[in-house]
């Protein structure tokens, strides 16, 4: 028992990168939406996952202006798509452009209400993967009465 825990805190040590926050992925999301992605809170260490999960891992929806305020978000939230699908007007919002979406949405979590600010915390807590996982993949869809908005991707590395 001593041996696993002094490896795993060697392993750790060296570990300063968050598991599940890297970069936005681009292309994604519609032109004028690109620059919003979804929030994520309290990120770990890449072996720390692997390992023991993260129970505390949590995502919010960002929809603010020029995105109405009020119109129902959600977090679609799947692999990364390499390339991103084209989804054209009228499915997407026209004024904002044809839309890049990332992944297929296996998991489309409701996000609140679109405003200035971020939407309620979702928990998502991860359970351990036992290793790496491919690139996740997170947007904020809105859905509006001219058609869907969508915002850029998070890319989430497990």
């Amino acid at each position: 028992m001593k041996n696993l825990l002094f490896t795993l805190a060697l392993t750790l040590l060296p570990t300063f990168a968050s598991a599940q926050i890297p970069a936005p992925l681009l292309p994604s999301g519609q032109p004028a939406l690109m620059p919003f992605v979804p929030l994520a809170f309290a990120p770990l260490p890449p072996p720390a996952v692997w390992v023991g999960g993260n129970p505390g891992f949590a995502l919010a929806s960002f929809a603010p202006p020029p995105v109405p305020m009020g119109m129902p978000t959600f977090l679609i939230i799947g692999f990364a798509l390499a390339p991103p699908v084209p989804l054209a007007p009228p499915l997407v919002f026209p004024a904002f452009g044809v839309g890049m979406l990332t992944n297929l949405a296996p998991i489309v979590i409701p996000a609140g209400p679109s405003g200035p600010g971020p939407g309620p915390v979702v928990p998502f807590p991860i359970p351990p993967t036992f290793g790496p996982i491919p690139l996740l993949s997170v947007h904020t869809l809105v859905f509006t009465p001219g058609g869907l908005m969508l915002t850029g991707a998070l890319g989430l590395t497990i």
